[in-house]
This record gives C-alpha cells, sequence and structure tokens, in this order.
C-alpha cells in the first residue's frame, strides 16, 4: 500500500540527541517539502511537540487510486533535522473516513489524538484513541478508539497547568451546541459534558461548529467557534456567519456569556459584490503574559483580523488587521515563542504568509511558500525558538480536485533557545478496551477492531521475534540422551 516503513523507531527516541533545526538563517523559512507521499492525497494536518523538541505530525489521507477507500490518519515526525516516512497509525471503526484530527501530549508520556468521521454530510461520530509516545508509529500500539460523542463536527484539545486534558466539540445532531469535556485521568475517563451558552436567536439549520480552545496560567478555558447556516435561504457563499466566544473561571462547569467576535446576517441583503463577505476560522492562543489572542477571516473583506484581551477575556481590543491577504482557506497557524513574540501563519490569495507581532503592530506579511492554493494550517514552537509550520497543497502535482499534499517549513526565530527534555519514562502498554465513565459522553460505545476492522494503508508492525536457536538442538539432543542413561542405569544393576 501507501506506506513505508520507517527506517527510525521512535522506540530509540531516548538514544537519539535532537538536534536544533537549521533553517538558512534564523529569522527566515526553510524551503517548503512535501512530508506526505506522492501517492496519497493528504489533507487536514495538525501538529504537536513534546518535550524532547520532537515535532509530531498528523493528517487526513488515502490512495490516490482509492477513490471509494475511507481516508485514515497518517503520522510523521520531524527529529535529527528531518522528517520519516508516514506510516497509517488509525482508522474510524465504522468504516468511514477518519478526518479533523487533533493531538496533544500530555505530562505522562500519552500522545493523544482525536478525530471526526463523516457520516451524514460533515457531522459524524468523534474519536479518541492513545498511545505511548514511544509507540507512537505503531498501529497496534494504540489504543481501541472510543467514540466521544455522535453527530459532531470537530474539536479541539488542550492541557491545564494541573495536567488534566481538556475537550471542547461540536454536538450537532442533538442541538447541544459546543461542549466540553474534562479527564483528570490521561483520557482513561472522562468527566459529564458542559455545554457553553446559546442565543436564543438561533434559527432553524443553525448549527454551531468548528471550536478551538486554549487554556490560560490559571486555568481558565477560552474557547472560540463559528455559527454555520446551512439554510437554502442563505445568501453567504461559505456556511459561517458568525465568530463567539466564552470562557470558564471553574474547569467548564459554568461558562460565562457569549461574546460576539464578528457576525452577519447570512440571509440579509446582498449585492453579487459582497456575497460570501463573512467571518470564519477562528483560532486562539494564550500568550507567556496571559493575553488572549484571537485571529479569524473577517468580514466585510475576507482579511486575517487579530484581537486580544488583557483581564482574562473580560473586555477586548479593538481588531486590526494582521495579514491583508484575502479569501477563505481554512485553519491559520498561531504559535508563541520564548520571546513571548506571537507568529502567524495563514492561506490566503497566492500561497501561505507570515506575520509577527511585536505587542502593538504586526510586520508587513512574508510569503513562505508560493503555493497555488493551499488550506488548513498549523503552527507549533518547540525549544522555544524553532518554528514549524504545516500546511494543505491543494495544487503542485494534484490535478482533477485532487485534496493535495502536506507540506512543511521552519524557522529559528530570535528567541533563546531551550534545552531538549528527557520524556517520561513511559508506563507498561496493554491493549484494552478504554475505561469510560457511564456519564462521561454521550452515546457512548468502545468499538472492537474483530467486528471492526480498520483499512490500514500499510501500517508498520513489529517484527515477530526470531525463534530460539537453542531448543531444536536441546530436542535432537534428548534422545540419545535417554538412551545413555539406560545403558548406564543397565550396567549399574548388573554390578549388583
Amino acid at each position: 500500500m501507501i506506506r513505508v516503513m520507517l527506517l527510525i523507531s521512535l522506540g530509540s527516541i531516548g538514544s537519539l540527541k535532537i538536534l536544533p533545526a537549521t533553517a538558512q538563517n534564523s529569522l527566515e523559512w526553510s524551503p517548503p517539502n512535501a512530508i506526505s507521499s506522492n501517492t496519497e492525497y493528504a489533507f487536514d494536518p495538525t501538529l504537536t511537540v513534546d518535550l524532547s523538541g520532537t515535532v509530531h505530525a498528523f493528517w487526513s489521507g488515502r490512495r490516490i487510486d482509492h477513490e471509494s477507500e475511507p481516508t485514515v490518519i497518517l503520522y510523521s515526525r520531524y527529529q535529527v533535522n528531518q522528517w520519516v516516512p508516514p506510516v497509517d497509525i488509525l482508522a474510524s471503526p465504522d468504516g468511514q473516513s477518519a478526518q479533523f484530527p487533533r493531538s496533544i501530549v500530555d505530562h505522562i508520556g500519552r500522545i493523544h489524538v482525536f478525530w471526526s468521521s463523516p457520516d451524514q454530510g460533515p457531522f459524524g461520530p468523534l474519536y479518541h484513541s492513545w498511545t505511548s509516545i514511544s509507540t507512537v508509529d505503531t498501529a497496534r500500539n494504540w489504543q481501541i478508539p472510543a467514540k466521544i460523542a455522535d453527530g459532531t463536527y470537530q474539536s479541539d484539545v488542550a492541557i491545564d497547568p494541573q495536567g488534566r486534558l481538556h475537550l471542547v466539540y461540536a454536538s450537532v445532531s442533538d442541538n447541544r451546541g459546543i461542549c466540553h469535556l474534562l479527564s483528570e485521568n490521561n483520557g482513561d475517563t472522562w468527566e459529564p459534558p458542559t455545554c457553553l451558552p446559546r442565543f436564543s436567536s438561533l434559527r432553524d439549520e443553525e448549527a454551531e461548529v468548528r471550536p478551538r480552545l486554549a487554556i490560560d496560567s490559571l486555568g481558565q478555558i477560552h474557547v472560540v467557534w463559528v455559527l454555520d447556516d446551512y439554510s437554502p435561504d442563505s445568501k453567504l457563499r461559505y456556511s459561517g456567519r458568525a465568530i463567539y466566544y466564552a470562557r470558564s473561571t471553574d474547569s467548564g462547569v459554568s461558562w460565562s456569556d457569549i461574546t460576539i467576535v464578528d457576525e452577519v446576517d447570512g440571509r440579509g441583503k446582498y449585492t453579487e459584490e459582497q456575497n460570501g463577505l463573512q467571518p470564519e476560522w477562528p483560532r486562539i492562543i494564550i500568550d507567556l503574559k496571559d493575553q488572549i489572542h484571537i485571529v479569524w477571516v473577517g468580514n466585510p473583506d475576507m482579511l486575517r483580523y487579530h484581537q486580544w484581551s488583557n483581564d482574562g477575556g473580560v473586555t477586548w481590543s479593538s481588531r486590526q488587521v494582521a495579514i491583508a491577504k484575502p479569501f477563505y482557506n481554512g485553519w491559520m497557524g498561531l504559535a508563541v515563542d520564548n520571546d513571548n513574540v506571537l507568529h502567524f501563519i495563514s492561506p490566503a490569495s497566492e500561497g501561505i504568509w507570515y506575520s509577527q507581532w511585536n505587542g502593538f503592530n504586526w510586520s508587513p506579511p512574508t510569503l513562505v511558500d508560493s503555493v497555488g492554493d493551499p488550506h488548513y494550517a498549523d503552527l507549533v514552537v518547540t525549544l522555544g525558538n524553532e518554528l514549524h509550520a504545516v500546511w494543505q497543497d491543494n495544487g503542485g502535482i494534484f490535478t482533477n480536485g485532487a485534496m493535495g499534499q502536506i507540506r512543511h517549513s521552519m524557522m529559528l526565530t530570535a528567541a533563546k533557545a531551550d534545552e531538549p527534555q528527557p520524556l517520561p519514562t513511559p508506563l507498561p502498554h496493554i491493549q484494552s478496551t478504554p475505561t469510560l465513565s457511564p456519564t462521561s459522553v454521550i452515546n457512548q460505545e468502545v468499538l472492537d477492531p474483530t467486528t471492526a476492522p480498520r483499512p490500514m494503508l500499510n501500517s508498520v508492525e513489529p517484527a515477530t521475534a526470531p525463534a530460539n536457536p537453542v531448543s531444536p538442538l536441546l530436542i535432537g539432543l534428548l534422545p540419545p540422551v535417554i538412551l545413555i542413561g539406560l545403558i548406564v542405569l543397565l550396567r549399574l544393576n548388573k554390578l549388583r
């Protein structure tokens, strides 16, 4: 199938020296390169990092020559200044496609992945699986996927200062809106969900979707999301018509009132030139001073806007343009380095654009990659000063509606670098059915892979242990040893 066997086992990560990544110069992006296979469609990339400085990438993909094949979750990592060949690690047990992955590394050395499995338009079940960082590249070592909820549309995950996992997701089928789950035991069980406040003025065929999550140093939870309008009466080019924000100061037990970040009336009067000018694709991040930052594609000109709060989300600045490039191209990336500089990349017209915020203003945008049709970007900082960006290139070698490939570029910032830290000692891994609290999820379901086979694409499996070469020799010697023993016993009897 697609995958090439990994040449470097992640199990040896502790013996490898993680070298600082190298770009052409500091403050200069490296030449972009593809990290997905040229025999697959690849899309929806996401990044996470661990204490050693390793960057972990996940995305959805399927083989180019298998159009009816469901997509699966693929994985690669940036280690010792290079990306290892990608492998397939997870699939939706329902036989549907696995999309919109989100990932995080916890404080005990587990890496978690959450993904959606659309079965009714964009909506479908939300799944969770995890494994030790030392076994992330082997499909059989991932926990059996557990269904978190039905009828969802995308999710996000974060860790609070106490090391607890927080998950937000869009609960569409039961009309509950954006919901939050807390796990105090590294994803083994989840507390009952609480759902964020809603506007009573929501109309039929509107849904709150695509949440993004950030947690500050006090443990306060901050969430942004999109209101989608699926009505046939909507005059917007795309579904999103509003962006909202809310926060929780008690770990998700209760939530503040909604703050409107940007909003339009999707069924108002529009001219042909105005059609499609709407708010979309919000991201949120907390900097080192606990300032909250939101970026989004804004109304009325599709430029990239920025707004921030210095008081925990109670009040907000006026919005400012961060990147003056238009068009709706999916998720954008935000990251903060050790100097508390805010870094921003966005797929837009003409390619992938980058800018940074100095606390007052945004730098003039620079072009990272001049790909023709980029979408869905993500950005992380590792070791304090290494920026790593990935995005989905819908152009390049793929044609006829192909989704594209995953591309990567990195840059060293001016911030001070951190020393790589040792990873937590991996816990003994036992493949078992995940334990879920009876009240912790909506329509929970644990799926048995024996009844729902996963269509993997050349997954890497651990090699079978070689047989003990001494055993055949011992078996072969057994008959003559017995014969000699009998002869000795007979002679002893005669001597008596």
